[in-house]
């Protein structure tokens, strides 16, 4: 069945891809990981809005210091949750995937750095004392709400900052 088109024939050539795929895998780890995609493709609902929304959300709270690089970093998380979420659950446009087009370098790129400055951050609050991730994850979803509270965990997580005063004393 080389035809890909309709939503159920690309559920069901995604779910063969990885089916096929988990056959061709030497560790139970990436086995299971090929079958939950094929399953996923097969079952999984259609709407993953909220998770996509709190995660983008969290993540342009954290990092950004302005509305405009805010919705940004928003826009461009919620972009790549949003093509994780179809390769792992198994919704991704077939015919993109199959000529390289579903993810570019460019795209990588950027995401790659939004990751860096994340966990760049989290470590800083990590060399200041910070133990509780549920903790820092609560003062981010209050920012939304306080200004203050997000402008203080960014001050915090500010890893020029931090080396200045490690340097400095």
């Amino acid at each position: 069945m080389v035809e890909t088109k309709g939503k159920l024939r690309e559920a069901t050539h995604r779910a063969g891809i990885y089916y096929e795929a988990s056959h061709e895998k030497t560790m139970d780890v990436e086995r299971l990981i090929a079958l939950a995609i094929a399953l996923e493709a097969l079952f999984s609902p259609a709407d993953k809005g909220e998770f996509t929304f709190r995660i983008s959300q969290s993540a342009a709270q954290f990092l950004a210091r302005t509305p405009t690089e805010r919705e940004e970093i928003f826009s461009q998380v919620r972009e790549m949750y949003g093509r994780r979420s179809a390769l792992f659950h198994g919704a991704y446009n077939v015919s993109k995937y199959d000529k390289g087009e579903f993810v570019t370098a460019e795209e990588v790129e950027v995401w790659a750095s939004i990751i860096r400055r994340a966990l760049l951050g989290f470590f800083v609050l990590y060399l200041r004392g910070e133990q509780d991730r549920q903790a820092v994850l609560d003062k981010i979803q209050s920012a939304a709400f306080d200004a203050s509270i997000g402008d203080k965990v960014r001050a915090d997580s500010d890893i020029e900052a931090f080396l200045l005063a490690y340097r400095s004393g």
